[in-house]
């Protein structure tokens, strides 16, 4: 995933994997004002939000102090697929947390992402007319998604 976010263009930073209570990473996007904290999640079946709701409260609100200098903050969660209806946690810890969005970002998803801009390096930015897009809705974002906004 960070590989990912970096060839998109974004400045990451790993975070995860013995660090203590903190998310994989994060991805900045430092002149479009935003930042992206993220947890990727490794499931035989599909990923279940609302088992770690406490968690994402508490990685939002520990990386949301250090990130507070950005306009917007999106919490992404990865995993190869998400089952469930998400929309009530999603309000839940939208509304009890400074985070903007939370998206459920399949991987195929990403692959798209990067796929896209390997084709088009030029034309796909990190902005609002860009991959900011992708995260100012709440919810599952799928690879048919990302291939239908970006061609």
């Amino acid at each position: 995933v960070d590989v990912a976010l970096k060839m998109l263009g974004y400045e990451t930073k790993l975070l995860g994997q013995g660090q203590g209570r903190v998310p994989d990473g994060r991805a900045l996007a430092h002149e479009e004002n935003y930042a992206i904290v993220w947890d990727a999640k490794v499931r035989v079946d599909a990923y279940t939000l609302g088992t770690d709701d406490r968690t994402i409260r508490e990685y939002i609100n520990t990386q949301g102090r250090e990130l507070s200098r950005y306009r917007k903050i999106y919490y992404v969660i990865v995993s190869s697929c998400f089952a469930g209806d998400f929309d009530d946690a999603i309000a839940a810890i939208k509304m009890e947390t400074e985070v903007s969005e939370i998206i459920l970002l399949e991987a195929e998803a990403l692959v798209a992402m990067v796929d896209a801009k390997l084709r088009a390096p030029l034309q796909i930015t990190l902005g609002p007319d860009g991959l900011q897009w992708f995260f100012t809705k709440s919810g599952n974002l799928t690879a048919a998604m990302v291939r239908e906004y970006l061609g």
